[in-house]
């Protein structure tokens, strides 16, 4: 009899076994849904646009593209408006003429004539009427 209760007990501790492995070798997968939004393309919209400078917009923020050195003149009609246009024509200096009031407020304009030179890596403005020698030395920088 001990023999049996011996065997059966053993048969008994094997089958708890077994059935305790099975459970630790089974995965309890949980799979998570993530919400994707469908990715909106941003749209870059072109401001002003010269030969070799692009003012854009890219969500409500406006950025410039350039390779070369540029210059732009903000003015309004006053006579050092006009006499700003004379000098940078009489120094030979090509420069854009810009009217656009979100340009203006980008570079905060305030007062008239200013001159903004752009580069590749820097800024560079010039509030109110700048002779022509300065505007000589300031431009071969």
């Amino acid at each position: 009899m001990r023999y049996i209760l011996l065997i059966f007990s053993l048969l008994l501790i094997s089958c708890n076994q077994n059935t305790s492995k099975k459970k630790n070798t089974e995965k309890n997968e949980t799979v998570s849904l993530i919400e994707t939004q469908p990715k909106v393309k941003e749209k870059v919209k072109i401001i002003v646009e010269f030969p070799n400078l692009v003012f854009k917009e890219k969500n409500n923020t406006i950025f410039y593209e350039t390779n070369q050195t540029n210059i732009l003149l903000f003015t309004d009609n006053n006579k050092l408006s006009i006499a700003q246009k004379e000098e940078l024509t009489k120094n030979k200096t090509n420069f854009h003429s810009i009217k656009n009031n979100r340009i203006k407020k980008y570079f905060k304009i305030h007062i008239f004539p200013s001159i903004i030179i752009l580069d590749k890596n820097s800024t560079k403005k010039y509030e109110g009427f700048i002779p022509n020698e300065v505007l000589k030395y300031e431009i071969k920088d």
